[in-house]
C-alpha cells in the first residue's frame, strides 16, 4: 500500500539539504475519489446502473464521474462551478457522452450556492443520483483514511505539505492527519493558472498557509528533465510544479521534510 518515495537523487542533484517525500497515485486523484463515491452509491442502492447522475464540479471530479457513468450506462450531467472547467474537463466529459451545464450567476448569491441549487433541482427532475462534494464531508474522511495508510510507519516529522488548488478535499483530509500525527504547520496549494506560484487554498484559510514565489526565469522544463534523469518520473503534467515548489521551500528551510501528493 505504501508508495512513498524519497527523492534523494533529485535533492542531491540540486544541492538541497532536506527530504522530499512523494506519494504518487496511479490514477487522477479525483478519479479515485469518484470511484469510491460511485461504488459506495451502488452498494447502498442510492445509484442503479442506467440511472442519470448529476454532479456539481470544477473539473477533475466530473471527469472521474463521467468515465464511470459511461462504463455503467448512466446519463451524466456536470453542473459547472466555473466558466471554464479545469484541465480541459468540458471536452473530456463530453467525449464520454456527458453534458456540461453552465449556470448564470445569481443575484446576491454565491456562485457555488447557485450551482448546488441547480444540481439539486435537476437531480429531482430527472430522478438522478447526485453527490454534493462541496457540502458532504464524507470524502474528506476518505482522504483522511488514505493519509493514515500513506503515513503508516513514517515516524519522522513532516514539516510541509504541497498540493494543487482544486484538491481541497485531499488537502483537508491529509491536513487532519499531518497536524495530529506530526504537528505540521505549513500547507500549500498551487494554482495551475499562475505558473510557479503558490497560494493557500480556500480550504486552508484558517491554517498557517504561506506563499512562495519561485525565482524569476525558472525553467520548469529543465526541472522536469532533471526529474526524469534522477528519479525516472515521467508524464507528470503539472504535478512537476508541485515538486518544484516543494524544492523551493526546502531551499529556504534547510534540513526539513516536505511531502507532495501527486496523481496522474
Amino acid at each position: 500500500m505504501n508508495q512513498l518515495r524519497n527523492l534523494n537523487n533529485l535533492l542531491e542533484q540540486l544541492n538541497v539539504k532536506g527530504k522530499l517525500l512523494v506519494y504518487r497515485q496511479k490514477n487522477n486523484k479525483k478519479y479515485e475519489l469518484a470511484k469510491w463515491v460511485f461504488d459506495r452509491a451502488i452498494r447502498s442502492g442510492e445509484l442503479t446502473p442506467g440511472q442519470p447522475i448529476v454532479i456539481a464540479t470544477a473539473g477533475n471530479f466530473g471527469i472521474g464521474m463521467a468515465i464511470l457513468a459511461k462504463k455503467n450506462g448512466c446519463p451524466f450531467y456536470a453542473i459547472a462551478t466555473l466558466s471554464k472547467l479545469h484541465n480541459n474537463a468540458e471536452e473530456v466529459i463530453t467525449s464520454y457522452g456527458g453534458k456540461v451545464i453552465h449556470v448564470p450567476r445569481g443575484f446576491n448569491k454565491s456562485p457555488i450556492s447557485v450551482v448546488r441549487e441547480k444540481t439539486k433541482a435537476l437531480a429531482e427532475e430527472l430522478g438522478a443520483y447526485t453527490y454534493d462534494q462541496f457540502g458532504d464531508e464524507t470524502h474528506v474522511k476518505y482522504y483522511k483514511d488514505l493519509a493514515e495508510k500513506v503515513f503508516e510507519g513514517v515516524d519522522e516529522p513532516i514539516d510541509c505539505y504541497v498540493d494543487r488548488k482544486g484538491s481541497g478535499a485531499t488537502i483537508a483530509g491529509f491536513e487532519k492527519v499531518l497536524k495530529q500525527k506530526y504537528k505540521s504547520k505549513v500547507f500549500f496549494a498551487i494554482r495551475q493558472d499562475m505558473p510557479l506560484h503558490i497560494q493557500s487554498d480556500e480550504f486552508l484559510a484558517k491554517t498557517s498557509a504561506k506563499q512562495i514565489n519561485p525565482p524569476e526565469g525558472t525553467d520548469l522544463q529543465e526541472f522536469e528533465n532533471i526529474l526524469q534523469e534522477t528519479e525516472r518520473l515521467v508524464n507528470l503534467e503539472y504535478s512537476a510544479l508541485s515538486l518544484f515548489c516543494a524544492v523551493q521551500w526546502l531551499k529556504q528551510n534547510e534540513g526539513k521534510t516536505a511531502f507532495v501528493f501527486i496523481g496522474d
